[in-house]
């Protein structure tokens, strides 16, 4: 089976000053305000349906690989792979108890609802997944 959820590292290229005009050199780079690689990290772990469901058993709290497949009726393996893809990118924390591995939301993005703000959310800084009541 082949892992979707291997993150790529790209190096820059380096050019030949003889190649770019001195002027091109001096000029400012774009400033990236949406952190765009995180971003895309985080949102392409989300664009599998049976991943969002995930998210919505981890609300709650952590659990283990079999309380997610057995809520999900999934295979283990499955929901395994799945939430191994959502740690990788960075939007679930796990541990281990034993020979059992929970997980939970990561809580640098994960937003509880309050008084104030009455929808749960994940907030990656380039945007916002609203995740209900």
């Amino acid at each position: 089976m082949r892992d979707e959820c291997q993150a790529l590292a790209f190096h820059e290229q380096k050019i030949a000053p003889s190649v770019v005009s001195a002027d091109a050199l001096n000029e400012p780079r774009m400033k990236d305000q949406l952190e765009s690689e995180r971003c895309a990290r985080y949102m392409k772990a989300l664009s599998e349906g049976d991943r969002l469901k995930i998210i919505q058993t981890l609300l709650e709290g952590p659990r283990s690989v079999g309380d997610v497949a057995e809520l999900m009726h999934s295979p283990l393996q499955n929901i395994s792979h799945h939430l191994r893809c959502l740690a990788n990118a960075g939007l679930l924390d796990s541990r281990r108890e034993g020979k059992f591995i929970y997980y939970a939301i990561n809580p640098k993005i994960y937003r509880k609802a309050t008084a104030r703000k009455p929808t749960r959310a994940l907030e990656f800084g380039c945007c916002r997944i609203e995740l209900g009541g």
